[in-house]
């Protein structure tokens, strides 16, 4: 009976090296973008998030970042801003580099937002 105790704690101790083991793995392998850093939550699921809380997946391609153009002045909005909405509401959605954001959406289907 004690044998048969001590090879469940043993074998329990193995298992939660394991896990540790595996999560750290994957923090050293989950690639991010600048000013996003590798975390992760209770739950184990490892990501990338920045200063506002903004997550993406590991290893993930980094979108275009959208060129405007307000006052004359070329105007490059944050990271996860598809339009120039928020820069001149009335000089269009489209960023000056709308094809960037084409090819970027063809390749990442899931991104697109449909209005």
């Amino acid at each position: 009976m004690r044998k048969a105790n001590m090879f469940r704690k043993y074998i329990i101790i193995c298992l939660v090296l394991m896990t540790i083991c595996l999560c750290a793995g994957a923090k050293i392998n989950c690639k991010c973008w600048k000013d996003f850093e590798v975390t992760s939550n209770a739950f184990g699921n490892i990501y990338c998030q920045d200063k506002k809380l903004r997550t993406f997946g590991c290893n993930e391609e980094e979108p275009p970042k959208c060129e405007c153009t307000h006052k004359g002045l070329k105007v490059v909005i944050d990271l996860g801003e598809s339009n120039c909405q928020s820069v001149d509401p009335s000089s269009g959605s489209w960023c000056n580099n709308r094809q960037d954001w084409v090819n970027y959406f063809m390749k990442h289907p899931e991104y697109l937002m449909l209005d």
